[in-house]
Parts: C-alpha cells; sequence; structure tokens
C-alpha cells in the first residue's frame, strides 16, 4: 500500500540542557509540493517543551496528513532495549526515556545514571572520547556499539557517543522523551499519527520517521543557519522521496528486519 504525504517538516533536534530551556540547536522547515522553506515559528528560540507543543498541534486529528521526520534515533542497537532499558518494545524504550529524563532533567545526567549502574561494573554503555576502546559492555552484553543503518551509512555516530563533537548520544536520549510524550498523547486520543518502522502508515493519517540529513544535499541558494539548513535538508529530502520515504532495504533476511523493528531505521537509507 502506497502512502504519499504532500507535506513533509524537517526537524533538526538538539539534546543539550533541560527541555524547557530555548535552544539555538532547534529548526523547523516544511515542504510541500508547491515550495520548502523554514518555518518562522522556531526563530524565537524555542525549547524542546514548546516544540513538543507545535508538533502535538501539527498531529491532531483532523489537521492536514503530515510526514514530520525528526533529527534523532527512534531506538538503540539490537539488545539495549532489554540490557540496558528493561524493556520488552520500542513503545515501553520510549516511555523509559521519558521517566528517566523526566528525573535527571539533563541527558547527561541520564548517562551518568545508567553508566552507574552496579550491574554494569563500571563498563556502561555510553562511551567518551577517552574510553571509546573498551568494548567490555558491548561483549559481556550481547549489544553492538551500532545500530544496523549506522553499519551503512557512512561517518555515522554510534546512539552510545557521548565525547567531543556531534552528542548523538544526547539527542537520542531526548527525542526518545519528546517520543515518548507524543505516544502518551496520542493514546489520551490527543493526537493521531504512526511511527516508522514501528507502526504501517495509514492512507490519511500523520507519521513520524527517524531522519539523517547528513545524507541529503545542502539546498542551494538558501542564507540559513546551520540548523536551519538540516531541518530544509530533511524537508526537501522526504518530499523527493515521495511515498518511498517508507521503504526498506529489500536485500534483508528475516534476523535483520527483526532487528529494524526494535532498532528503526533512517527514511532514505535503502
Amino acid at each position: 500500500m502506497m502512502v504519499r504525504h504532500r507535506s513533509h517538516v524537517g526537524i533538526d533536534w538538539s539534546g543539550g540542557g533541560r527541555a524547557s530551556e530555548s535552544s539555538r540547536g532547534l529548526a523547523v522547515a516544511e515542504a510541500t509540493d508547491e515550495n520548502a522553506s523554514v518555518v518562522i515559528w522556531h526563530r524565537q528560540r524555542r525549547s524542546r517543551a514548546e516544540l513538543v507543543e507545535w508538533l502535538a498541534s501539527r498531529l491532531r486529528p483532523g489537521e492536514a496528513p503530515v510526514c514530520i521526520g525528526l533529527d534523532f534515533a527512534f531506538g538503540y542497537p539490537q539488545g539495549a532495549m532489554r540490557a540496558v532499558f528493561g524493556a520488552s518494545s520500542w513503545r515501553e524504550l520510549a516511555d523509559r526515556l521519558r521517566r528517566l529524563f523526566d528525573a535527571h532533567e539533563l541527558a547527561r545526567d541520564v548517562v551518568r545514571a545508567i553508566n552507574g549502574e552496579p550491574k554494569f561494573r563500571g563498563n556502561g554503555p555510553f562511551r567518551s572520547n577517552e574510553d571509546r576502546t573498551n568494548p567490555r559492555f558491548y561483549l559481556d552484553n550481547g549489544v553492538p556499539y551500532y545500530r544496523l543503518v549506522e553499519t551503512v551509512v557512512p561517518q555515522a555516530i554510534s546512539q552510545w557517543y557521548v565525547g567531543s563533537g556531534a552528542t548523538v548520544a544526547f539527542s537520542t536520549i531526548t527525542g526518545l522523551a519528546a517520543l515518548g510524550e507524543l505516544l502518551a498523547q496520542r493514546e489520551r486520543s490527543e493526537v493521531a499519527f504512526s511511527v516508522h518502522p514501528f507502526e504501517t502508515a495509514q492512507p490519511g493519517t500523520h507519521a513520524l520517521v527517524e531522519v539523517y540529513p547528513a545524507i541529503w544535499p545542502k539546498p542551494p541558494g538558501m542564507p540559513v543557519n546551520e540548523h536551519e539548513r538540516d531541518a530544509l535538508r530533511a524537508a526537501i529530502g522526504m518530499r523527493r522521496l515521495g511515498a518511498s520515504v517508507f521503504a526498506l532495504p529489500h536485500l534483508m533476511d528475516a534476523g535483520s528486519k527483526d532487528r529494524i523493528r526494535e532498532e528503526g531505521w533512517i527514511v532514505g537509507v535503502v
């Protein structure tokens, strides 16, 4: 079944600070069949909490169907869901991250709490520049450092990495916490959407997908900052994919399919 959205929204996410704090790293862009542009709403230095409210306003039942691409991982490498978070499903994982982030307020403190759990005996999953060569957690728990999709995306960064540069781990924590909040709203029938690839997108409904702006070309001739640029890259990239935004690689065995259903997948990597 082919599902196509006329409107695609790209979100450049930020994992730093508290959810209520304004952030320079958030940006929103939208691409329709007619044009693509930065959404001016975010230029007032919004917070992630405000962005979740804005997303909920676009995901309400009765609103024009939209496909929203979020620049953070929707899952962790296979096995981490149970071994690290004690969750039995992606839905439960998002709820665990929401509760952890609510309790600690900063992604960095969530990392410290998880790495400090006695069951890991000093070898937790998150790695900084200083201890990236230590394989003990991954060997002891049978959990990879990368998701399957990161093994085929050049220069992709692991969700376990908390060193200098792109703090993917923090974006994953705060992003999954936000996803947990949206899912809680969905259960109260306040919003309606599917989450790819864990759920099947339906015609005429909203959808959330994971994006990685770096896989798409930079938009030409647009005087925007790096965050707006990446939001535009995602929105335009999804628009070009059309119904193929929900495509998954064809050459997969059953094990790979199961792994994707646990880890998630970046749209456009096919």
